[in-house]
């Protein structure tokens, strides 16, 4: 069950947190404006690829515990399980690609360009 709940917290985490930073962002759109709180935004995109890079590397611990090798054709639990904890730190690693270019406006620009 514990393996179970790492492996879908290695696949589902990280775009869950980029939903989530995503809407958080649009949502203090205003209040940062009025506030000229730049940092706001920052913040929100740091702990959202904290939190994507930490799954990241749940997802990658899973998949050396399982032998390291890429997921075959293989049915049963293990070949499964290979290929969640595989898809798990792609799917991170890509997620954490998104926020970083997400948060390059938030640097770049004043809360309210």
């Amino acid at each position: 069950m514990k393996r179970n709940a790492a492996l879908w917290t290695g696949l589902l985490l990280g775009p869950i947190v980029w939903l989530i930073a995503f809407e958080t962002g649009f949502a203090l759109t205003d209040w940062a404006c009025a506030m000229r709180a730049r940092s706001a935004a920052l913040i929100i995109w740091l702990v959202a690829l904290a939190i994507t890079g930490v799954s990241g590397l749940l997802a990658w611990s899973e998949w050396r515990r399982l032998g390291r090798e890429v997921p075959g054709d293989g049915a049963g639990a293990v070949p499964r399980a290979r290929l969640m904890a595989l898809g798990g730190v792609l799917l991170s690693g890509f997620m954490c690609v998104v926020i970083v270019a997400q948060a390059i406006p938030a640097v770049l620009l004043e809360a309210c360009q």
